[in-house]
């Protein structure tokens, strides 16, 4: 999303003039028009979540000019997503810039667990308590700074937390929250560490996402001559040293990490010299831990904000005290009015009365996992009316009076805006179910696990089977078994924007019989193709043939996965970056291809750029590389040779250029309430792009 109005230098530049910012390109009046642009709140406005799509976009357009910084990074705060584990480098940053906290709009607080989901940071197990002290005054600045220009400026806030984390929330701030997610942990699962060995650990084992930090916070706080003269000279040569690592960042950003960190875990120390602390010792943080009598308290101040719109519960096992956990349903009923995103996991608790004996009028997504009781269930759902997105688990472990329970729900109900479908678990009679599915045409996805329990072992109501489709006409995605099952469903003149070809599916024939439907074909916009090879050679030359834009003119996104097999006859060796850049170029007959993912059996990419002056398909924005568990994803996206000039084809259509490490895709989108939302991420299937929209695209405000 860069301006084509700037001209970056190549790498080979930076690297050779390290001090050397990027030019401004040759079009006369460029950084005029750009001022125009980011002086224009209504142009920032609009094109803000198009840039956040790729938000290293900002920052380097901050980069550009003096004259330049202030408005991008005006617009970069807008969105401030900050982690436990990189607080101290964005705390840094507004210490240097602290006029931008006045701009912050939309705040999000993660745990660093949280980023378990497919398209987030690698987490990190765990975080020393100067982390937390550096969280919680980054939060103290915001609230003060926020406060003082006005409590229109005061920022919506969407927490995801533990119940024992060690976060101190200003009640200014508690009044801004409009989502929050918990989750309850066992206090004896959980430490907090000082051992400044193990934090050196933990760093290098995310040394791309941190190093990653170093360019968004430190380089940021870079003096020019237009700076204050009563800047610190010490502050000056930091921070113009971190400035010249950031202009080759994407090159250089690993052999800049260790040196960071080292300094970073010094002035830690230094800075919590006056709190007891031993190297190498585990002791008990002086912070006080969140519990569930705070948690309730940050709901009944948030009804004197906007209202919480999300919350979403987790007990992860284990049952907190009854009565604080009453307290705090007593508190979600009240935001009622407001609610429209409900997660919850009981772990085999009871549904909550309160919750079933109130009316949620704006509920619009609600996810319920391993409760008991359908009956309260059941009158919850009387009252939420106005569902896109039902699903319930119930789990298969659970207490064998739950599973009989489960059997009494009737789904009497019809929502008339629903469209996204899980039932996992229930062991309902198949007439119960048909009459559902007959109530409820627009649903387009049926999500979590591939089957529908009945009573009737002979009927399975699943998302691949033909009794789905028949009750379900409009589904968008679909799992293929085989060939003939395939064909079934294009005969009788149905269509799919998402299609999976599991392991024996034959994967030739159902393409085949994909190409003789020129409908399904146009529609066909993700492919899912998680089946064997018995040879690479084979897999490049027969079957990469099939997915050109000839026969699949709207593919946008591809996911190859291949799970291991013992039959020797089957290749079961990892690519290596020469294989990957073999598939990229067989993949140019892909035109509309914007999204590859590769999962299983990859070797390890370079940490930082991949596949310098390679052919790429023309449309390819991004390349996630997801190894076996428990390694965390990478993400790539595609950067031209030459982005200040017009990129010409390849002999066989493609584009050159290189694949460049970027810390995540963002696929969430802020809803005008403020929350930080990803649709369905609980569930739903794991592709980057949103298929159920026409084109494709990321799901971005």
């Amino acid at each position: 999303m860069t301006d084509p109005n700037i001209s970056i230098t190549s790498d080979e530049g930076h690297a050779g003039h390290p001090n050397k910012r990027p030019r401004i390109g040759n079009v006369a009046g460029s950084g005029t028009a750009s001022q125009r642009f980011f002086n224009t709140p209504e142009l920032v406005s609009n094109v803000l979540p198009h840039l956040s799509k790729d938000r290293i976009d900002l920052l380097a357009l901050s980069l550009v000019s003096k004259s330049l910084r202030a408005q991008a990074l005006k617009v970069w705060v807008r969105q401030l997503d900050v982690s436990v584990a990189h607080a101290k480098r964005l705390l840094n940053f507004f210490k240097d810039n602290s006029t931008l906290l006045e701009h912050v709009r939309y705040f999000r607080l993660q745990h660093d667990h949280e980023y378990w989901h497919p398209y987030a940071l690698t987490p990190v197990n765990r975080r020393c308590e100067c982390d937390w002290y550096s969280l919680n005054e980054l939060i103290q600045m915001l609230a003060c700074r926020s406060t003082s220009a006005g409590m229109s400026k005061l920022p919506l806030i969407d927490l995801r937390i533990y119940d024992c984390d060690l976060l101190c929330l200003p009640a200014v701030l508690s009044q801004q929250v409009v989502a929050l997610s918990i989750r309850h942990m066992q206090l004896m699962n959980y430490s907090v560490e000082i051992d400044s060995s193990e934090r050196r650990s933990d760093s290098n084992s995310d040394s791309y996402s941190d190093s990653y930090s170093d360019s968004y916070s430190d380089s940021y706080s870079d003096r020019d001559s237009d700076r204050d003269s009563n800047s610190d000279s010490n502050s000056n040569s930091n921070s113009n040293s971190n400035s010249n690592s950031n202009n080759n960042s994407n090159s250089n950003s690993n052999s800049n990490h260790d040196r960071d960190h080292d300094s970073d875990h010094d002035s830690d120390h230094d800075s919590d010299r006056d709190r007891t602390s031993t190297e190498g010792a585990t002791v008990q943080t002086p912070l006080s831990r969140l519990t569930f009598d705070k948690l309730a308290d940050i709901l009944q101040k948030a009804r004197q904000g906007p209202g919480l719109c999300s919350f979403g519960l987790d007990l992860n096992g284990s049952e907190p005290d009854p009565s604080t956990l009453q307290q705090m349903w007593d508190q979600v009923v009240q935001h009622a009015p407001t609610l429209r995103y409900l997660t919850l996991e009981l772990d085999w608790l009871d549904f909550p009365t309160v919750l079933s004996t109130t009316t949620f009028d704006h509920i619009e997504e609600f996810f319920l996992g391993n409760t008991q009781y359908a009956s309260a269930v059941e009158r919850f759902l009387d009252g939420a009316e106005n569902l896109r997105a039902l699903i319930i688990l119930a789990g298969t472990e659970g207490p064998i009076s739950s599973q009989w329970r489960w059997r009494q729900l009737s789904l009497r109900q019809t929502f008339s805006h629903l469209r996204h479908v899980a039932f996992e678990g229930l062991k309902l009679d198949s007439d119960r179910l048909k009459s559902f599915a007959t109530r409820h045409p627009n649903v387009v996805d049926l999500l979590g696990g591939d089957r529908i329990s009945t009573e009737d072992s002979a009927m399975r109501f699943s998302r691949e089977s033909s009794s789905s489709l028949e009750f379900y006409p409009n589904l968008a995605h679909i799992k293929i078994e085989s060939p003939a099952q395939l064909a079934t469903h294009l005969d009788a003149g149905r269509s799919f924007a998402a299609i999976s070809l599991p392991p024996g599916a034959d994967m030739d024939r159902c393409l085949l019989l994909l190409h003789s439907k020129s409908r399904a074909a146009e529609r066909l916009t993700s492919l899912e193709l998680r089946g064997n090879w018995r040879s690479t050679d084979t897999y490049f030359s027969q079957l990469l043939p099939l997915l050109s834009s000839q026969h699949f003119p709207n593919m946008a996104e591809l996911n190859l996965y291949r799970p291991t097999s013992r039959d020797r006859d089957y290749d079961n060796a990892p690519f290596l970056e020469v294989g990957i850049g073999r598939l990229m170029t067989a993949l140019t007959c892909a035109r509309s291809l914007k999204v590859l993912e590769i999962i299983e059996l990859v070797d390890e990419l370079g940490e930082e750029d991949a596949l310098r002056e390679h052919e790429f398909p023309p449309a390819l924005e991004y390349f996630i590389l997801r190894p076996s568990w428990p390694d965390g994803p990478k993400y790539f996206r595609f950067v031209p040779s030459h982005p200040e000039a017009r990129t010409e084809p390849t002999e066989s259509g493609g584009k050159r250029g290189r694949l460049q490490r970027v810390p995540a895709i963002f696929r969430e989108r802020i809803t005008r309430e403020g929350v930080w939302h990803q649709p369905l991420s609980k569930i739903r299937t794991e592709t980057v792009l949103d298929h159920l929209d026409d084109p494709p695209n990321l799901s971005l405000g």
